[in-house]
């Protein structure tokens, strides 16, 4: 009897807000979540080596790469890319080069 009623509340649609404009509508958003993501993988301070940050919205998908050559001519390290969703947040593709 409890799966029976256990099943019944997990098929019940619910409602999820969701923005028009997306859950990811600025650059700022994107940059934010992108040094969430990428501070963990590859350190805080090696990102943060990367700013500015080249940030761009190309259909609805953010792109946002470092640009350690900008701050640093000498700088011998790769960059990152990451896509971000402007839609839903999710990650769709993350590099880092040499």
């Amino acid at each position: 009897m409890t799966l029976l009623i256990a099943g019944a509340v997990h098929s019940q649609e619910r409602h999820s807000y969701r923005p028009s404009e997306g859950f990811v509508s600025s650059g700022r958003t994107a940059e934010l979540i992108a040094e969430a993501v990428l501070a963990p993988i590859y350190g805080k301070a090696e990102i943060e080596e990367q700013r500015p940050f080249k940030t761009a919205l190309k259909g609805d998908v953010w792109i946002i790469s470092g640009d350690p050559a900008r701050r640093n001519p000498r700088y011998m390290g790769g960059n990152f890319e990451i896509h971000i969703s402007k839609a839903t947040g999710e990650i769709l593709f993350l590099t880092h080069t040499k």
